[in-house]
């Protein structure tokens, strides 16, 4: 009985993920790019060296931040539901101030 109520639980919580490709404005993957929950950065990840990222995320609404050296960040709102989900972002160059 304890058993089947902990996999009932286990499959109430069950978390989902965010995954896709960061891009520049040329379309060339951005490696390394940093992802994180707005308002909860320990939700955080780091892109591939081919700019893939995946998040694993509670059912729920968020604001991703995207950023990477020398590009502006990004935010980006979703809903997850009960399946994953599969965002590209693009990254746009950082304007240099005088």
């Amino acid at each position: 009985m304890c058993f089947s109520f902990l996999i009932i639980t286990h499959n109430c919580q069950a978390q989902n993920f965010v995954k896709g490709t960061i891009f520049d404005e040329r379309n060339v993957p951005i490696p390394h790019a940093k992802v994180f929950v707005k308002n909860d950065p320990n939700q955080r990840t780091v892109a591939d060296i081919n700019g893939n990222y995946q998040l694993s995320l509670m059912p729920g609404e968020y604001f991703l931040v995207f950023s990477s050296l020398g590009f502006e960040n990004r935010e980006s709102y979703i809903s997850i539901s009960a399946l994953d989900m599969i965002r590209k972002i693009q990254l746009f160059p950082s304007k240099i101030q005088d």
